[in-house]
Parts: structure tokens; sequence; C-alpha cells
């Protein structure tokens, strides 16, 4: 029987892509011998297809017990009900392990949810705030917070200085909230997450110092931050977790073998892979260039659609079928990105589309792509199914080279399991909206990214992939904001041809060492973890 050092209490927002990197992060803890209980809403839990057998998993309540964040109506309406319902709920939880003789000794929570600090102050433990996306759009919301910058920007061509980043940026660069109708609300909530950060005892940070080492260590001067990132499952890393295969939590049901058959029947290092999230929703022209953009590119290629944004593609884009084209419409995104993964990972959100984030262990081979071949996987699904798409679309990549998570937004796990040794390497492109789950996924495994971001978090990551870490490229918007078909068949033809994308190729190539030697046994983020631990266990 295991004797645990401690005991920490995992609170994600309940969407995939929040989950799956706090699951990941809560792997690692327990891999040190740290008991580890992970609170899920019921109505995630309701929806969940596939739980991990390696954590405890425990239901809190956010007073919408039957329909989530949609039977709330608004956004508004349902983080001002979870912070009261969610509150009480995690209290009784906290006594209940108590008196089942499990005490909890401390709180990673998800800044998202704030109100878990004055939880954990009310029965005197210790607190970590754990946050999924980057240092450098965290230090964009800290200075919204502290106003000092502005969202939007007040003028489209304004140049900003940002404390903490080399340069400025463009106000194309920063954070977009023009797509929700609840803007307001949401940077708000962004930018509250630092509202009592300083009560905390560590802040963690889903990178690492490599990759963000400027931003880091200014954010550093202000607050107890810990790099412990990538989260992604180990056999993608650094392989010390053995059973760590893939993420293991997800609401969708991948659809692992239809699409693995597929990439198994393509040239090595051949295939597009395309997938824009679970909440992103392009409009009917931006799928018709994209599709056009892709077909003209004279690749093979994967695209994971949302079954609800099926009715978008061109009429005759689908037709003839060939071999070159696979064609998959489903009620969840996530399912189709596991096939591809062919080993595993997850991701989160609402029904949308979702790019694989390339995660293998060894960068794609150089080989450039011989036939053109779309392939369109559709999926739909609410919240965590953007994630599990990410997720599935991060397994093709992974398929490139090994086993891949699925994003988000949600990374599913596939349903069959494929030797590594069997594993082929057909991903050598993301066509990504660039959440930072996908980025990271992409990062971790070596595959260069064609980026199309969307909306909040994604512009930023775009101008990091693009022009400070140089792992790809960023397709250029027109005067009606959409990206024309030549722009998208000429940034992928950039990445997959030798010459042109042989220094991107070669950026991502180290990347992808750095990312697993930053987790493996005495790397940057390895040591972050194990000062947590320690310093976990001294006050337990």
């Amino acid at each position: 029987m295991t004797t645990y050092k401690a005991h920490c209490l995992i609170l994600p927002f309940p969407g995939q892509g929040h989950i799956n990197p706090m699951l990941q992060f809560a792997k690692r803890l327990q891999s040190k011998r740290v008991k580890i209980t992970i609170a899920l809403t019921k109505f995630f839990l309701k929806n969940m297809k596939e739980l991990p057998t390696s954590v405890s998993i425990e239901a809190i309540s956010d007073g919408y017990d039957d329909g989530g964040r949609d039977q709330a109506g608004s956004f508004v309406a349902y983080v001002t009900r979870f912070k009261e319902v969610g509150s009480d709920t995690l209290s009784q939880l906290i006594q209940k392990l108590e008196n089942c003789g499990c005490p909890v000794n401390c709180i990673v929570y998800d800044p998202f949810l704030p109100w878990a600090v004055e939880v954990a102050k009310n029965f005197r433990l210790v607190s970590a705030a754990f946050f999924t996306q980057n240092c450098a759009v965290d230090n964009i919301y800290y200075h919204v917070h502290k106003g000092v910058i502005k969202l939007p920007p007040t003028q489209n061509d304004e140049e900003i200085l940002i404390p903490g980043f080399s340069s400025t940026i463009e106000a194309s660069d920063v954070p977009s909230f023009v797509i929700s109708p609840e803007a307001e609300r949401i940077l708000e909530m962004l930018a509250n997450q630092f509202s009592n950060l300083d009560k905390v005892d560590w802040v963690l940070i889903n990178s690492f110092h490599e990759l963000e080492k400027e931003v880091i260590d200014w954010m550093s001067k202000i607050y107890p931050i810990k790099t412990i990132g990538p989260t992604i499952p180990s056999i993608y890393l650094d392989k010390r977790l053995h059973d760590d295969k893939e993420y293991g939590l997800s609401i969708f049901k991948p659809m692992t073998n239809e699409c693995l058959n597929w990439l198994n029947h393509q040239p090595i290092s051949s295939v597009v892979y395309v997938s824009f999230g679970s909440l992103a929703k392009l409009e009917g022209d931006q799928m018709e260039e994209l599709a056009w953009g892709l077909k003209n590119s004279n690749n093979n290629f994967l695209w994971v659609v949302r079954s609800t944004e099926e009715s978008k593609l061109p009429k005759d884009f689908l037709e003839p079928p060939t071999p070159k084209s696979l064609t998959l419409f489903s009620s969840s995104p996530k399912p189709t990105e596991a096939a591809i993964k062919q080993p595993l990972l997850p991701h989160h959100k609402p029904p949308s589309l979702h790019p694989p984030s390339s995660k293998h262990n060894q960068p794609p081979p150089s080989e450039n792509n011989q036939q053109p071949s779309p392939r369109t996987a559709s999926s739909s699904s609410e919240g965590s199914a953007d994630q599990q798409l990410l997720h599935s679309s991060r397994l093709c990549t992974a398929s490139n080279s090994r086993q891949q998570p699925h994003e988000t937004p949600t990374r599913t796990p596939p349903t069959t399991q494929i030797p590594q040794a069997r594993v082929r390497v057909p991903i050598r492109c993301f066509l990504t909206h660039c959440g930072w789950n996908s980025t990271l996924e992409a990062i971790s495994l070596g595959v260069p990214m064609v980026a199309m971001p969307q909306w909040i978090d994604q512009p930023t990551n775009a101008k990091f992939v693009k022009d400070v870490w140089k792992i790809g490229v960023r397709a250029k918007l027109d005067e009606k904001g959409i990206v024309r078909r030549e722009v998208i068949e000429e940034c992928i033809k950039l990445v997959m041809e030798e010459e042109k994308g042989k220094l991107i190729r070669e950026n991502a190539k180290k990347w992808k060492e750095i990312a697993r030697n930053v987790v493996d046994e005495g790397g940057s983020s390895d040591k972050n973890i194990e000062e947590f631990v320690s310093k976990l266990v001294t006050i337990s």
C-alpha cells in the first residue's frame, strides 16, 4: 500500500482544455507520492466517456447539475452561481475527506475560480494557482488587471509595450474577444485571476522556463512562479511515468481506428493536420476559403470539422471521394483526433474545429508530400468537446512519430492503442487556431504550425509561434478579416516544402528536444515540481 507524503485537491475549471493540463500535473505529483483528489462538477462527470483510474475523483456542484453552463443561460449567471454553490460544496468535500482520514493539505486551483483561495484559507490549507495558459498571455491579463493595458486596443495599428516583453507587439497580437457577445465579462474574469493572487503560496504555469525565459523572469519578481510544463502524457516526453500514455479523461468517444487506418496509408511526413478547437466557429466564407486552400495546396490533409459546421463546407468539396480524402462527421470532435493520435492524449471545450497538436518523441521526417489527400473529420460537442478534438488532432500528429493526445479543445485517448514500433509519422504540418494546449503539444512533438488564430489568447500564441520560437507561419487576414485560399495554400507549401520550411522544421525539432529535457530528471520543470512537493511535505 502506497504511503503518501501529502494530499492535493485539484480544482479545475470544468472544461476539457482546463482539466487535462491539471490532470497531467497531478500525475507527476502522484508519481512523487502525493495523493491526488480531483474535484469535478456533477454535470461534467455525467458526460464523461472516459475516467482516469490512477487518481481519485470527487463531485462538487456548480449550481447547474443538469445542464452546466448552457443551463445557466449566460456566462455571468454561470460564474456567479458557481462561486456560491461551488464554495459550499468544495468545503463539504474537504470536510468529508478529513472525516474519512484523508485530510487535504493543499488546493491546486484554476484561477478562473479565484474563490477557491478563500475556501483554502478557511481550512488553513496552502494553495497553488494553476494557470493553464502561457506566461506571456498571463502577463497581458495581469497588466489589464492593473490598468496598464486596455483591451481591445484603441487603435488597430497601435503598437503596445508590455512590461516583461523584449519588444512591442501589434494590436493584432494581443488577446481578442470580438467574436463573443459576453466579451467584456469574459475579459473581466481573466483579469480577476489576479485579484487575490497575492494570497497564494505558489503560482504554477503550464509552460517551461526555456520557452518564455524573459517574461517568466519578469513575472517571478511579482509572484512565486514555477513553470511545470509541458503537461502532456509522459510517453511523448521523458517516458518516466510508464503508465502515462494518454490523458485518460474525456467527454468524447474517440474515433481512433478510422483515423489511424487512413493515416497508415499515407506517405511519411506527407499530411497536413487541420483543427480549430472546440470553441472557434468559422464563418461560411472562411470555411470555403480554408477548404479550397487545403485542396489547392496539393498535399494530403486530415481536417477535423464539427458536425455542426458541416453545412459550411463547399458543396463540391468532398466529391468525388478519393483515397487522398477522408471525411468524418462526428458529434464529438475529439474522437476524431484520438484516432489520429494513435496512442493518446485529450483536450477541452465546445463544438468546433480542432487541430492535432503534434506530440511525438521524434521530429517528423523531412520527406516531401507526394499526393494531395484531403481528409475532413467533422465533430461537434460542447465545451470539452473542443479540447477532445484537439487531443485527437494531437494524436494525429503523434502518429507521425508516436501516439498522441487528443485539445480543445479536449484531449481524448484512442479506443485502440497501437505499439509505438508500428506508429508511422505522416503528420508534417499542423494548421491550427493556436489554442495553448494544441500549441504546446505541437511544440512537444516537434510539429511545425500554420497559425490561423481566432480569439482570446490565440493571436498572442501565434505571434510567439512565428516570431519568437520561429516554428511556424501565420496566415494573414485581408481587409475583411478573412484568410484567403491563396494565403492558406502559400503558408502550407512554405512549411511543407523541403527548402523553404527547413529552418522552421529545424527549430521545431530543437524545441521538441528542449520540451522533453525540461520534464526529465534534473530539467527545469522537473526541479520545480520536486521543489513544490518538498515544500508541501514540509508544511503538511
